[in-house]
């Protein structure tokens, strides 16, 4: 929380750098130090580790001057920075409260190139870390750091996506010399237990140290009972063992790293394939250091964010299956009206914890809401972003003298398209961005024909007219007939192609209609 709160204090409150250091001193040490002295804490511990009602208790002591605390923070020492701090402090915690009450499962949902993808990666942050930074470098970069984290997963539906790869499946294990077939965990599945597990425990850094002794040393022997069987290790997510003593001594067998953590965590050796082997290795890690999972004491729990691109591309109903129902606020673990339900693949009893967040983006280009799953749409909050046009406020491009205003361009564009199509298939400013930073007729006219006029032509499936009234009747014409039609009598359709090159004119016409 440390980092996160001073990045607050430096974007939000703006405070400097010097100030910012002595409230996370005041925050650490001087209070805790004065409150051990005065016998309100046993032992010193950090604020940042304090909960909001022992932080409020302690503030209304500051205030009340309860134990001398008022008149020690004005002191020459702490110069009034005790209070601020814990003030500060006390802001930030209620803040992130109100933050991290954000919708468990929301949509961003509205035409293309409105920055929902982008707005996604604000969401994620702003629900792990309380704060975004105003960087979109170091928003990327920290984003980034979540992902590899394992705090963040990005997954895109489209229509082969299944319950297999969202919740669990079996699947061939390749790594055996005979093929087995064994049950993966999905996306969705596997965030869910991490979500569940204590942030504090080390089975990871354990599990990557046996990987890493088998690689640098070879396989070895472990004892379980009466048991002894040798260890090896070829890369992906399962142990091979070998028994000693085995009447098939050229045979392995898996024990998979999902099953080990299964144990772990509290599950039923009866629940998991080749226990025995699962339980030894356990055992071994055990006696190297892990933590046993019932002894761990979290300060704080993680927030788990999923992020699922074209979300209406998917069929919900196939991908979710059975756990659309868990993913409801009420029926998540914890809920009043907490809910498990047995998956029928791996017989698991299955929960959804509420640190969990699904955030989606739907396309309404693609399909509108109205014409979604009913299912998704109940349990999801929706969230519209349509086109803004003001970021193009003040985005010009100047050509042969002449001033093309982009935020018009894109006014009139939407507008046209709003009366004679709807609104959920207009047009997003993310389009136009690049041209903040390269305001160039080049640059534009290659935005509207990669981007703008390959749209308007999916949009009205080859209309010209319907384009051209879009446009204001350029960029796009009429062709001539060519020599092979000189004589013909026949009545011909219309054909149109788009112009080899646009005149800033043609632009500029787009809005103003006075000079049409």
């Amino acid at each position: 929380m440390e980092e996160e709160f001073k990045e607050w204090l430096k974007q939000e409150k703006e405070l400097a750098r010097s100030t910012i250091i002595n409230y996370t001193n005041r925050i650490k040490y001087k209070i805790p130090e004065k409150l051990v002295d005065v016998g309100f804490f046993n032992t010193k511990k950090s604020l940042y580790n304090s909960s909001m009602d022992e932080l409020l208790d302690i503030q209304n002591m500051f205030n009340t001057n309860h134990y001398g605390l008022a008149d020690w923070n004005k002191t020459k020492t702490i110069g009034g920075e005790a209070l601020s701090s814990l003030n500060y402090l006390i802001m930030y915690k209620k803040e992130k409260q109100i933050i991290n009450q954000h919708h468990l499962n929301q949509i961003l949902y509205g035409p293309p190139g409105t920055g929902k993808t982008y707005n996604t990666i604000n969401k994620a942050l702003e629900i792990i870390d309380g704060v975004v930074s105003k960087d979109r470098e170091d928003v990327k970069k920290r984003f980034n750091e979540l992902r590899e984290e394992g705090q963040i997963e990005f997954i895109t539906f489209h229509q082969s996506y299944g319950y297999e790869e969202f919740v669990e499946g079996i699947k061939a294990d390749i790594e055996s010399e005979n093929i087995q077939y064994i049950l993966e965990d999905g996306i969705f599945k596997r965030l869910s237990k991490k979500a569940s597990t204590k942030s504090q425990s080390n089975f990871e850094e354990k599990i990557e140290e046996l990987k890493d002794k088998i690689i640098s040393n070879g396989a070895f022997d472990i004892s379980y009972g009466k048991n002894t069987f040798n260890v090896s290790y070829r890369g992906g997510k399962t142990f091979r063992i070998k028994p000693k003593n085995s009447k098939n001594p050229e045979t392995d067998y898996p024990a998979s790293i999902e099953n080990i953590s299964k144990l772990y965590e509290g599950g039923n050796r009866n629940e998991v394939y080749n226990p025995t082997y699962t339980i030894g290795i356990l055992e071994y890690l055990y006696n190297n250091g892990l933590i046993r999972y019932d002894e761990i004491v979290d300060s704080e729990t993680k927030n788990y964010i999923l992020i699922i691109d074209e979300i209406n591309r998917g069929n919900i109903s196939k991908i979710f299956g059975e756990l659309i129902t868990l993913i409801e606020p009420s029926k998540r673990l914890g809920a009043d009206e907490e809910l498990k339900l047995t998956l029928p693949n791996s017989k698991d009893s299955f929960g959804v914890p509420s640190n969990l967040y699904i955030i989606g983006t739907m396309n309404t280009a693609d399909r509108s809401i109205a014409q979604i799953d009913t299912a998704l749409r109940r349990r999801f909050e929706f969230v519209e972003m349509m086109p803004d046009h003001s970021l193009l406020k003040d985005v010009t491009v100047v050509h042969d003298d002449k001033t093309i205003e982009i935020q018009k361009v894109l006014e009139a564009i939407n507008e046209r398209i709003e009366y004679i199509y709807d609104r959920e298939h207009t047009i997003g400013h993310s389009y136009f961005l690049p041209l903040i930073n390269e305001p160039t007729k080049e640059k534009l006219d290659k935005i509207f024909k990669v981007n703008i006029l390959p749209l308007l032509t999916e949009y009205f499936y080859g209309d010209w007219e319907d384009i051209r009234f879009v446009l204001n009747n350029d960029f796009v014409k009429e062709k001539t007939l060519s020599k092979y039609f000189k004589d013909t009598t026949r009545q011909l359709n219309k054909v149109y192609e788009i112009n080899k090159s646009f005149d800033e004119n043609e632009y500029i016409k787009i809005y103003d209609t006075d000079n049409s």
